[in-house]
């Protein structure tokens, strides 16, 4: 029970992390209001994790593993391309709440970020671009072609969540979201 309640801990205070960085930005976050937000205590925080960077790294890692078997599941399930990049899109619209993305925010600081976390970003992307690009071979588009949708889908993921943020515009992110099922469906043709 005390190993369960110590997983609890830990991944409240990820949570709670990922959050305040979708928020305020990793700068904007002191170590005081993740422990706040996650109802914990700087105890917990020490217990579980060496520093700010650690957790970050390590919530970072956990949170691309979990994206990555998510999609690899509803991928996997059965369907047309339509109906498979319609549940990916499904996917990714909760990912981020009305005040941004916390990968995206992270990018945005990521020169300022401390090495650990920068490494955790950049392979996180750069493996999430990978599946996806393997996962739309799949579906028949060509590999080049794949591989530049993969990443289109990020910039555009982001371009809406920051859209959204900046101008208020609640629109943006599903309008993105479409056009690249758009060019999905077009590069199948």
């Amino acid at each position: 029970m005390a190993l369960r309640n110590a997983e609890v801990t830990r991944d409240r205070l990820m949570g709670a992390a990922l959050e305040l960085y979708a928020e305020r930005g990793y700068a904007g976050t002191c170590l005081d209001a993740i422990v706040q937000r996650a109802a914990s205590s700087k105890g917990a925080f020490y217990h579980h994790f060496e520093s700010k960077e650690h957790l970050t790294a390590l919530a970072l890692s956990v949170r691309w593993e979990a994206w990555m078997e998510e999609i690899q599941v509803l991928w996997q399930s059965p369907g047309t391309a339509a109906d498979k990049l319609n549940r990916l899109l499904m996917l990714l619209k909760p990912d981020h709440n009305d005040a941004g993305c916390a990968l995206g925010m992270l990018g945005f600081e990521s020169s300022s970020l401390p090495p650990q976390v920068q490494q955790v970003l950049a392979e996180g992307l750069q493996r999430w671009k990978e599946l996806l690009g393997r996962l739309l071979q799949e579906l028949g588009v060509q590999e080049q072609r794949a591989a530049e949708l993969a990443e289109l889908l990020f910039v555009m993921y982001e371009g809406g969540v920051l859209t959204q943020r900046v101008n208020g515009s609640k629109g943006a992110l599903t309008r993105a979201l479409a056009a690249w099922r758009q060019s999905v469906l077009a590069a199948l043709d």
